[in-house]
């Protein structure tokens, strides 16, 4: 009886988290149309604000520089990551690891702004130029981020140092994310997801999350959006032993544990 109550009392809490969710939802949709705009737009707006021409010329070459090495050496990355997979491991978004030109100006303008560094220190700070998803079968979701981290190091890569984020328990966001060092001397990012929080993190967050980070937006609509964000991040099931995981290195240990119907 104890068990069917607390089912019944957590579908009851997750009906009411998704029913304020859609208010909060229909709220910042009718805000942002009385000003004329769609979220994207809002998202976007003022990226640019006061930035002169310039600057902005500047920031697309310094843009059009990383993206142009990164494009060289994704191929040889790329077979690295894929070769990392397994039957509770996958690799999705294959063919679009790389960001887009514009995607990446605007990433340099807002470290700038953030870190208060020049455009140049600030593409260096960036790790996810180029940027792979894994997504995790729940059950043996740390097994598997040690397995893959274990096996790419052995392939040369370095963790780059404070670039191991476990942000498992987090309010806006769920997963791991890792900043490595390739053998071929780029900076990459690898996230760690399971189904719930890749589909949580692209499909129900990703526009939220522009809206959320945009300097220049500190009203109303960044604390609907942030509202959202920790409503759908409270409804991902977090993997045992992911909260506070740490990775240490455990060479040549590869094996992949088989479960009998997989998740994903």
């Amino acid at each position: 009886m104890s068990s069917d109550f607390n089912h019944y009392k957590n579908k009851q809490v997750k009906n009411k988290l998704i029913a304020i969710r859609e208010i909060l939802e229909y709220t910042l949709k009718d805000i942002v149309s009385l000003q004329g705009m769609t979220l994207k737009e809002l998202a976007n707006q003022n990226l640019y604000k006061e930035v002169k021409n310039t600057k902005i010329q500047k920031i697309m070459e310094i843009s059009n520089k990383y993206k142009l090495n990164a494009i060289k050496q994704e191929p040889y990355i790329t077979n690295d990551i894929k070769s990392l997979e397994s039957k509770v491991a996958f690799l999705v978004n294959s063919n679009t690891v790389l960001k887009s030109k514009n995607s990446l100006a605007r990433k340099i303008l807002l470290y700038s702004n953030k870190f208060n560094i020049n455009l140049e220190d600030a593409a260096n700070k960036m790790c996810d130029i180029i940027r792979y998803t894994l997504v995790l079968d729940d059950r043996l979701y740390i097994e598997e981020v040690q397995r893959i981290l274990d096996k790419i190091i052995d392939y040369g890569y370095k963790v780059i140092p404070n670039k191991f984020e476990n942000h498992w328990g987090d309010l806006l966001y769920q997963g791991i994310n890792v900043g490595l060092l390739t053998p071929y001397n780029t900076k990459i990012e690898i996230q760690f997801h399971t189904y719930e929080s890749y589909a949580t993190k692209e499909y129900l967050n990703h526009i939220y999350y522009e809206i959320y980070r945009n300097p220049f937006i500190n009203g109303i609509e960044k604390k609907l959006a942030e509202e959202i964000m920790r409503i759908n991040q409270s409804l991902v099931k977090i993997p045992k032993k992911a909260i506070g995981y740490e990775y240490k290195h455990s060479p040549k240990k590869y094996k992949v544990k088989v479960l009998k119907k997989c998740n994903i």
